[in-house]
């Protein structure tokens, strides 16, 4: 796991959120204002020191986004706020956009500024101990807003500064936020918003930004503010989550399987309450649909470390996955494929647990469809691989009476190419298996 990506995990640590005290200096003025409070740097100074020195605060809050003369300052002690956050296990962040600005040529749209030397000021908030950034971008609806201009220049403008950030170790906080002020629909809120998500992940993934390493802070989906007949509370919830599936995944799962220890020979496919113990074998099958395709992974962990045994049944497993992933190119045939895992099987007493079903399937519009590649020593269908085809390669062996579990399955999936394949899962093996 990279730094990034650890960085991202504790950002969104469960019962933890992220301050915000990033308070311009006019905004914080106004504040200081309703309480009869002189907007002085020493008061700045000291109105965020109590808020980063509260007792207890680092049990609720995983990180603090700094403006640019707070992560300047030092706390009342002498040491620098971002120090003072660091120590308590608080991660220190920082706003580094410049706000919204009339978008030009657009008719009353914005655009989101601040790149003047951004990647300076990036290396510099680094080196003053920053490990995130947030930029925001706005949207309004209504009278053809938000525009295919406004929409995709934002889009371009976030995921650039998000590989900015990355490049400079920093974790970009990415949010694209729909405005809900006006008299539109909930069904409208969710068309502006799905385009705009929609929009944001094209860029990231052009500009080769780093989903892992990176945080999403999107809207709600609502009805306008000022909308006559306005969503409740559990329509808001459905339709947030419906676009969110559709524009990250819109299947979240699909033939879900999570066992362990004793469940995973055979395997269970039904929840209960049976807790894991260290020795459990623990099975993961996933999956998700996106633009109408389908997609799964399977991987096998252990609670602790693995037994011996365990780690027999793993390593002839992971050796048939492999040798059939190897044996995929163009005009490959299934008998092909089954030679290889035959090779791998030959002489270990474990390949008697081989499971019948399949040890490969065919994945796109379904998850598990044809062609189905059969075990050696079963019928399979004629098959030539051509490129282009999509392949789950999923060998499985059960082997009974195994303390802790002795259920083993590793599926990826593999595309052929014109001249050879790639394997599209990026999650890696247990190394502790081997």
């Amino acid at each position: 796991m990279t730094e990034l990506e650890t960085t991202a995990r504790a950002l969104v640590a469960e019962g933890k959120g992220i301050l915000a005290a990033d308070e311009s200096d006019g905004t914080i003025k106004k504040r200081f204002d309703s309480i009869g409070i002189d907007s002085t740097e020493a008061n700045r100074q000291a109105y965020r020191d109590m808020l980063f020195t509260t007792d207890g605060a680092e049990e609720y809050i995983s990180g603090v986004i700094l403006f640019d003369e707070t992560i300047r300052q030092k706390g009342l002690d002498g040491a620098p706020f971002p120090q003072v956050l660091d120590r308590r296990g608080i991660i220190p962040g920082i706003k580094v956009d410049l706000g919204a600005k009339p978008l030009a040529l657009s008719g009353g749209e914005t655009i989101t500024e601040g790149f003047d030397g951004l990647g300076g000021r990036l290396e510099e908030y680094r080196s003053l101990g920053a490990r995130f950034a947030k930029w925001r971008a706005t949207y309004s609806i209504g009278g053809g807003k938000p525009s295919e201009y406004c929409v995709w220049t934002n889009a371009h403008a976030l995921a650039r500064y998000a590989a900015l950030c990355q490049e400079a170790g920093i974790v970009p906080i990415v949010e694209p936020e729909v405005l809900q002020d006006g008299t539109h629909t909930i069904e409208e809120s969710a068309v502006a918003t799905g385009r705009v998500l929609q929009a944001v992940f094209t860029e990231l993934h052009d500009q080769r930004v780093d989903y892992r390493g990176t945080l999403l802070k999107p809207n709600m989906v609502l009805s306008g503010y000022d909308a006559s007949d306005r969503a409740g509370a559990d329509a808001v919830a459905e339709t947030t989550l419906e676009v969110f599936y559709r524009h990250g995944a819109e299947i979240p799962q699909c033939n879900l399987i999570v066992c362990s220890g004793p469940n995973t020979a055979p395997m269970q496919r039904y929840a209960g309450y049976r807790r894991m113990t260290p020795g459990d074998l623990v099975f993961i099958d996933i999956g998700a649909c996106f633009g109408g395709l389908f997609s799964e992974a399977t991987r096998t962990v252990a609670v602790g470390d693995p037994s011996p045994d365990q780690r027999e049944i793993y390593r002839l497993v992971h050796g048939i996955h492999l040798a059939v992933i190897d044996a995929m190119r163009p005009a490959a045939t299934a008998s092909d494929l089954q030679s290889a895992a035959a090779t791998v099987m030959a002489g270990s007493p474990l390949s008697t647990y081989m499971q019948k079903m399949v040890i490969g399937h065919g994945i796109g519009v379904g998850y598990a469809e044809a062609p189905f590649i059969r075990p050696p020593g079963t019928n399979t269908p004629s098959l030539s691989l051509e490129a282009g085809m999509t392949i789950a390669i999923v060998p499985t062996i059960i082997v009974p009476d195994v303390p802790g579990g002795g259920g083993i399955r590793l599926e990826d999936v593999v595309a052929v190419t014109s001249d050879g394949h790639e394997v599209l899962t990026t999650y890696p093996y247990a190394e502790a298996f081997l």
